[in-house]
């Protein structure tokens, strides 16, 4: 019971509702970017925050952050994507590495994460998560296509869920 009432608490504070991230969505989310990273040499990886951004830290600076940190950076064609979502501030952040940045601009990242929280927030969280996922690995076949990436999975596909 007082776990339940902190839950409900902290969801009512920072707005960070995440009832949705069972073990289902998990498994379901894995299997976006397993399949998503297919048929090109990219790599995706998806990052879940549940906690507040510290202090006044911006957005992308977060998001920049754990792309160091995961090492999305040091993937073989610099061709690594991190989708960045902060659940206490509702908020999302695509950030492509400099192979995929040089040939798909930010503002279609912009864009995406943008219908992307527009469905999150008319209450289909996971199978707007999958969708940008399914739409990212488009953009990522059009500019990084090979039937056989010859790096394999550089990078594992399950969501890192930060509390």
């Amino acid at each position: 019971m007082f776990k339940d009432l902190l839950h409900n608490l902290k969801n009512r504070f920072f707005g960070a509702d995440s009832r949705w991230l069972d073990e289902r969505a998990i498994a379901a989310l894995t299997a976006a970017v397993k399949n998503g990273e297919r048929g090109h040499g990219g790599e995706l990886r998806l990052v879940i925050e549940r906690r507040p951004l510290p202090g006044d830290t911006p957005l992308q600076t977060r998001a920049e952050r754990h792309f160091s940190t995961l090492g999305l950076w040091n993937t073989a064609d610099r061709s690594g994507v991190l989708i960045y979502l902060n659940l206490a501030a509702r908020k999302l952040h695509i950030l492509a590495d400099s192979g995929v940045s040089a040939v798909v601009p930010q503002n279609v990242w912009d864009d995406l994460a943008a219908r992307t929280l527009r469905a999150f927030r008319a209450g289909h969280e996971t199978a707007a998560l999958e969708t940008l996922v399914k739409e990212a690995a488009a953009l990522l076949r059009q500019h990084f296509g090979k039937a056989d990436d010859p790096h394999g999975n550089e990078l594992p596909d399950p969501p890192v869920i930060i509390e």
